[in-house]
């Protein structure tokens, strides 16, 4: 009957999802100067300030080579998500150089996907998860999975426009949230940057 029917169809999803791993086993080869985040300094780890961000794809169905690129702010949980007409490490890379500017980025985490291969020539420290280590990147993951709600797996991302994308950002960066003392993103941002503009001030006077 249909608990059968049922059990076949989570059947084959369960299939599907374990086969992903091994797809995944070819990513990071090409990959020089990789740094772990072993040796990551604790200030990157558990910053005390906006500017350390953690940085993943969202991706859309195979045959569709779109993706949207997020990015989350440690400290302040700000949330950055950029669509791309694909992984390829260029247009990542000239993607990146841009938001670095914008965000004053002050470092970056990966993980292992051959999108970053050209980490090496941004001018921050960039750090990399281990292999099927997503957990060690959880905040962007767990950030994903709030644009998930918004764009679930079977969208196709092309069809999304970057103005969706921004829309969706800002939702997101205006929630609440505990681990902020129930602060926004976007007032938490707002005020670091604020103290961050102050300090230059002083030092110039100085």
């Amino acid at each position: 009957g249909y608990r059968i029917k049922d059990y076949m169809i989570y059947n084959k999803l369960l299939k599907h999802w374990q086969k992903k791993p091994k797809r995944e086993k070819r990513t990071g080869w090409k990959i020089a100067k990789r740094v772990f985040i072993d040796v990551r300094p604790l200030l990157y780890s558990h910053p005390t300030n906006i500017g350390h961000f953690e940085c993943d794809f969202i991706v859309s169905k195979r045959w569709d080579n779109t993706v949207v690129m997020t990015l989350i702010d440690k400290f302040s949980r700000l949330k950055v998500a950029v669509k791309l007409s694909s992984r390829d490490s260029i247009e990542v890379f000239e993607t990146l150089e841009d938001i670095i500017y914008k965000y004053n980025i002050l470092s970056l985490t990966f993980d292992n996907d051959n999108g970053f291969a050209l980490h090496h020539k941004l001018w921050i420290p960039t750090f990399f998860c281990h292999t099927y280590s997503s957990r060690e990147k959880g905040q962007v993951e767990k950030g994903n999975r709030w644009y998930r709600i918004f764009f679930p797996e079977w969208t196709l991302l092309s069809q999304v426009s970057q103005e969706e994308i921004d829309k969706t950002s800002e939702i997101l960066n205006n929630i609440p949230m505990k681990c902020l003392l129930y602060q926004t993103s976007n007032e938490v941002w707002r005020q670091e940057m604020k103290k961050h503009k102050q300090k230059i001030i002083v030092a110039s006077e100085a």
